[in-house]
């Protein structure tokens, strides 16, 4: 294929730096991902969880979560996350039993960062690559 042998082409030459760019900032993605799932573990190592109960929700409609630990009630508002929660909606809270007054939200959401950087990234890496590959191949 004319396209990717032609080594000396400069538009070819900038394909191919713009695929490797794109690799790059792919790889770096999934790693950000990986960090902060990997921070995320640590952060909530040693707590438990248990359920809370939304009972209201702030001005800029962040649910005020009520949780009970030991027979006493904490309250946390998470820092986002109230979109599609609604008064009454059981949530799983995860605190620190040296600190139960500082819960935060358990579940698949506190993840989400790290799950989209790195869904993000593996696109960015995996279609530049296929391609690539699939162009050798062709010659």
């Amino acid at each position: 294929m004319a396209f990717y042998s032609s080594g000396s082409d400069p538009k070819v030459r900038t394909v191919k730096i713009l695929m490797r760019v794109f690799q790059v900032i792919g790889i770096l993605l999934i790693a950000a991902g990986l960090i902060l799932v990997i921070t995320s573990l640590a952060d909530v190592q040693g707590h438990e969880e248990t359920t809370g109960e939304i009972v209201g929700f702030t001005s800029d409609e962040r649910p005020i979560i009520r949780y009970t630990v030991d027979g006493q009630d904490y309250e946390v508002i998470p820092e986002s996350g109230g979109s599609n929660r609604v008064m009454g909606q059981e949530v799983r809270v995860r605190y620190d039993p040296a600190s139960p007054q500082l819960g935060t939200l358990g579940g698949i959401g506190s993840y989400a960062a790290a799950i989209i950087l790195m869904a993000i990234g593996a696109v960015l890496t995996a279609v530049p690559t296929i391609f690539m590959v699939a162009v050798r191949e062709r010659r």
